[in-house]
């Protein structure tokens, strides 16, 4: 499903998804026009539950600007996203 979420500089957003069983996970985040901002994860998980954290930064490690962005995690049990606004003082 989709949620929407602000997030602030002191609040990081998490993506926590049950994994029920081995397999590749990937966690991307991407803005509105598409673009690949950061990947978090890409990579074989066990089996379990999984909590991923964004923290407002890019593959570079710089701050996004405010926006939309997509959280998007793909596992064998399917696909999930979540939307998140970015609002910086």
């Amino acid at each position: 499903g989709r949620d929407r979420h602000a997030w602030g500089a002191h609040r990081p957003v998490g993506l926590p998804r049950g994994l029920p069983r081995r397999g590749r996970v990937r966690v991307r985040v991407f803005n509105l026009g598409g673009e690949l901002v950061r990947t978090m994860s890409d990579g074989e998980r066990e089996a379990g539950t999984a909590t991923f954290s964004w923290d407002g930064r890019n593959d570079a490690g710089s701050l996004v600007p405010n926006g939309v962005y997509f959280i998007s995690m793909s596992s064998p049990s399917g696909m999930t996203s979540r939307r998140v606004i970015v609002l910086k003082r």
